[in-house]
């Protein structure tokens, strides 16, 4: 299958039903279907920007709600507005639930990746480096240059 077909397949299968295997074991009930990528109950939803790592949208004045996202919960996604986080929670099917507060308010929702992470892909680099110039002690180009040489 070529580039074009895969993202082509992947992009028709967003949204659709998944193996409850797949899911966490925290997750109780079937993830249910949205039409929407944002579902609010009583205020309207603007969706402005909906990535893979980025989903940002304003929902409209109203009461003090939860906004409920088409996507699984995890703890590094995180929800700000104006610089400030909103809270996040755990649908009981696993959707990302937002809190939003009563005014008109602009959230962005970005997955942030803990600091573990960066030092982790560090220390490899360092780990790949190191085993390099061991290997490179190990066997000095020259011993390869002489042997060569005597032949």
């Amino acid at each position: 299958m070529n580039h074009s077909a895969f993202n082509q397949m992947v992009a028709s299968l967003q949204g659709s039903e998944t193996n409850k295997d797949f899911l966490p074991v925290w997750v109780s009930e079937k993830p249910r279907t949205m039409d929407q990528p944002v579902e609010t109950s009583g205020r309207e939803v603007h969706v402005t920007e909906w990535s893979m790592k980025q989903k940002e949208f304003q929902v409209d004045a109203g009461v003090p709600i939860e906004a409920r996202l088409r996507i699984l919960y995890y703890p590094y996604w995180k929800a700000t507005s104006e610089g400030k986080q909103l809270t996040t929670t755990p649908a009981s099917d696993g959707a990302l639930l937002v809190s939003i507060p009563q005014t008109t308010t602009q959230v962005k929702v970005n997955f942030v990746e803990p600091v573990s992470s960066y030092v982790a892909g560090a220390l490899s680099i360092l780990g790949l480096m190191a085993i390099v110039v061991l290997f490179a002690e190990w066997f000095p180009p020259a011993r390869f240059l002489d042997v060569a040489a005597a032949e």
